[in-house]
């Protein structure tokens, strides 16, 4: 989760869930409806957000959040491959 909270922590018990339900991976989102954020900021996290699915096929929403969960086998199976070349 990011340093600054922006998911409501109340959520985190459903994050965990969901893995321990068999998802690999949870992904949180801002778009919840009670989220607060400018109009402007809405906009351009959707159009973001949505260049992104169109250009990379993929069914996640809210690419950007740092509200994650994920199954402790299957993110050590990947974490060998993973390399940082820069600030990761």
């Amino acid at each position: 989760m990011d340093i600054d909270l922006a998911t409501n922590m109340n959520y985190l018990s459903d994050l965990i869930d969901a893995t321990k339900k068999g998802a690999d991976i949870a992904i949180g989102s801002r778009r919840n409806k009670a989220s607060k954020r400018s109009l402007k900021r809405n906009i351009a996290s959707h159009s973001y957000n949505m260049l992104v699915r169109l250009l990379f096929s993929i069914k996640i929403y809210d690419t950007q959040c740092g509200f994650k969960a994920f199954e402790r086998k299957k993110l050590f199976g990947i974490l060998p491959y993973i390399e940082d070349k820069s600030w990761f």
